[in-house]
């Protein structure tokens, strides 16, 4: 979004190495009460401009809560989702000191480029996914120099195998739920490992192109719910004469981040109780990364004890 756009603070104290308390606070604008008074195709205007992260997923949602027809391609979805997911495993791999050898690779892939993806594997995202058992898998992890491989191999050769606290699936771990990949690790991996990997299926996945973002589900009238990148978004609206001819009189968006990152949401889920691997700051960082907030965070750490 713009620079209205909020932000999620978050707030760990520690007793050793333990997260004993988390506190998340998420402040974003309320951008459907800015949407009263509107009519449909103001309001779709709006929110085209408003929405500079996952804009397609919002206009696809708009257009059905409102009743509009704009014939967005599911093409552009999937690419916003290719741009989304090859950027943040980049801001992982910069994170670990990583990110040089993968920057310029994915920047092609943001801008379309398959055999981009090639190097950020090793191999094409359709020869990645069509390992036959973990132990090929692992094989890869360990021996491949693929910036995805390191990813992978340094959060689960370390004590970040099982950081962050197993919690109900949503977004890319949701739906890569049945994918055998996920069950290889699910019993042994936290939800950083978890999350890292499912996001790197669902990119491969995207990008062999066998793979398309679901349509918009319609609830009911003027309710629609459609998967995001982050995962699921929710618009809801109501006209004052109850169809799309007159004014909104209500209207709601509930985007991933705001169930994700609520006081009591499943990134404080995950965090709680979680043991920090060497009580390095950085494993937080990640762990928040692969909840993607739409808004800039913060994070602060202290000991309980101090």
């Amino acid at each position: 979004m713009n620079n209205l756009s909020g932000n999620v603070a978050v707030e760990l104290s520690l007793d050793g190495a333990e997260i004993h308390r988390v506190k998340v606070k998420c402040v974003r604008p309320n951008v459907g009460r800015s949407l009263v008074g509107m009519t449909a195709a103001q309001a779709q205007k709006t929110i085209a401009i408003l929405y500079a992260l996952c804009p397609v997923a919002q206009q696809q949602a708009s257009e059905s809560a409102l009743g509009l027809k704009l014939g967005l391609s599911s093409d552009a979805a999937r690419m916003e989702w290719v741009k989304e997911h090859s950027w943040q495993s980049w801001l992982m791999l910069d994170d670990i000191c990583m990110g040089d050898d993968a920057l310029t690779a994915t920047v092609e892939v943001r801008k379309g480029d398959k055999q981009a993806a090639n190097l950020l594997y090793g191999l094409a995202p359709e020869q990645w996914l069509s390992f036959g058992s973990k132990r090929e898998l692992q094989h890869w992890m360990a021996g491949a120099r693929a910036p995805y491989a390191k990813l992978l191999n340094a959060l689960y050769h370390s004590s970040a195998r099982g950081f962050g606290t197993r919690v109900k699936a949503n977004g890319p771990l949701r739906r890569c739920q049945a994918h055998d990949y996920v069950g290889y690790f699910d019993a042994e991996c936290g939800e950083l490992f978890m999350r890292t990997l499912a996001r790197l299926i669902e990119l491969a996945q995207l990008l062999s192109g066998g793979y398309l973002p679901p349509k918009a589900k319609v609830l009911a009238s003027g309710h629609v719910e459609i998967e995001a990148s982050r995962g699921r978004l929710v618009h809801q609206v109501a006209f004052e004469n109850g169809n799309n001819l007159g004014a909104i009189s209500a209207y709601q968006i509930e985007a991933p981040t705001d169930r994700h990152c609520d006081e009591s949401g499943t990134l404080a889920q995950s965090l709680q109780g979680s043991v920090l691997p060497n009580q390095d700051p950085m494993y937080a960082h990640l762990l928040i990364k692969t909840f993607d907030p739409c808004v800039s965070y913060s994070l602060t750490m202290e000991s309980c004890h101090a």
